[in-house]
């Protein structure tokens, strides 16, 4: 589907996201979401949650996700920052 499709339904398509479960099963049999329509861009995450979804299907054993420990950074001239894990006030929120 085209994103014009999306608004001439009056649609924004920032908005609509897919349920899943811990291994992006949606609500319908035998489908399964990743991605941008589940949680957000980024690549790493998309390629993980893919793993995850043809493990499934091909009846291997896997793992969950954990987006607490995904890698992010921050590109500036100087200095370059990278972090990983809850923010101070994310731990602090939930007593760490």
């Amino acid at each position: 589907m085209k994103a014009s499709d999306w608004k001439d339904r009056g649609e924004n398509r920032e908005e609509i996201k897919v349920t899943v479960d811990e291994i992006f099963a949606g609500p319908l049999s035998r489908v399964y979401a990743i991605g941008d329509i589940v949680h957000g861009p980024l690549a790493t995450c998309c390629m993980f949650e893919g793993i995850i979804c043809v493990e499934k299907m091909a009846g291997v054993e896997t793992v969950s996700f954990d987006y607490n420990n995904i890698p992010a950074c921050t590109h500036l001239y100087k200095p370059q920052i990278a972090s990983v894990g809850m923010t101070e006030s994310a731990a602090k929120g939930s007593r760490f």
